[in-house]
């Protein structure tokens, strides 16, 4: 599905930038940001069917999954709703980042927290789900939802923006080129923008 859809009233910023250097994606993914898609489904259709993610990434680095805050073990099964937060990790270190892995031998150990297969949400249907990204996941995956466009207050996005603006080649507001200092109004306020970045060979 597009993460584009039904935006119409919001600003879009596109930013391009030289392909050496990738845009900053830590501080803006930990922050979270938001995808337009099909929900009521499993997590594995979220983030395979419609956000192309690779299934053996998903199975092989992606470890640690929270969904609004509680553990995930069967991304088969744990369904995305309308308003949820979805977390997504590579494998965390220590004893902590070994319970907190889905389907590792120490789950049972926070099974009072863990997401539950029988919190079944209502069908398929249109919505925001914001969507975080952290350690290697966020610099390995985060180029590729930056490509594919997310919604971000102007808030979250002046500080990766203004980080990158020495590789930025153009930036366009709306499909016209627009500077930093004209951006100024977004960049500073809690208004959500439609954000995305292209890469200048």
């Amino acid at each position: 599905m597009n993460p584009t859809e039904n935006r119409s009233n919001m600003p879009e910023i596109v930013a391009k930038i030289s392909g050496k250097e990738p845009f900053p994606c830590s501080t803006l993914f930990g922050r979270g940001v938001k995808a337009s898609v099909e929900t009521g489904v499993s997590i594995r259709d979220l983030l395979c069917v419609q956000l192309g993610i690779d299934e053996a990434y998903l199975e092989g680095r992606i470890q640690t999954i929270f969904l609004n805050g509680r553990p995930v073990d069967d991304v088969g099964t744990a369904q995305v709703a309308d308003g949820d937060v979805l977390s997504l990790s590579a494998a965390m270190p220590g004893l902590m980042g070994a319970t907190l892995r889905r389907g590792g031998p120490l789950a049972a150990m926070r099974e009072s927290i863990s997401y539950a297969d029988s919190q079944k949400k209502a069908g398929s249907a249109r919505g925001i789900v914001t969507i975080k990204l952290f350690n290697m996941v966020a610099r390995e995956l985060g180029p590729g939802f930056l490509r594919r466009g997310v919604i971000v207050t102007g808030w979250d996005l002046a500080g990766p923006l203004k980080a990158a603006e020495k590789d930025l080649k153009t930036l366009k507001r709306n499909g016209a080129p627009a500077s930093m200092a004209q951006l100024s109004d977004l960049l500073d306020s809690d208004r959500e923008v439609f954000f995305q970045v292209e890469i200048s060979s």
